[in-house]
């Protein structure tokens, strides 16, 4: 898993207008200036884990004659901001990450969100 796409998309979803259906090919112009080549399948396994991980609903309809899934994005959920609030600043991002790979625990979603948590609360803390 690519922790920066998991934290885009969740931050982008954010972006777009409350209540908004947000279909696959419109979710994935946003990403074509930062992901250079970004294939279709990859984008969508990212935002399968993050529905998966209860951020985000969002369903997936098959194209027509095609194997490919279309990921229809339908709105963050109360954890989904949660955890995006803890994320979104850059600085506290890089550390989050830093500590995650020194624990030898890149990819696991479960792992970012431990340390986050951990993270804040040290913030809080001082």
């Amino acid at each position: 898993m690519d922790q920066d796409l998991f934290r885009n998309i969740l931050i982008k979803i954010e972006e777009f207008e409350p209540g908004k259906f947000i279909d696959g090919s419109e979710f994935i112009n946003k990403f074509e200036s930062e992901y250079e080549n970004i294939k279709d399948e990859y984008l969508n396994e990212h935002i399968k884990l993050a529905k998966e991980a209860g951020f985000i609903e969002a369903e997936f309809v098959k194209g027509i004659g095609d194997k490919s899934q279309l990921a229809f994005i339908k709105r963050l959920t109360f954890s989904g901001h949660q955890f995006i609030s803890k994320i979104q600043d850059a600085t506290t991002w890089n550390n989050i990450k830093k500590k995650v790979k020194e624990k030898g625990l890149e990819g696991s979603i479960d792992a970012i969100v431990r340390v986050a948590e951990k993270y804040i609360q040290k913030k809080l803390d001082e």
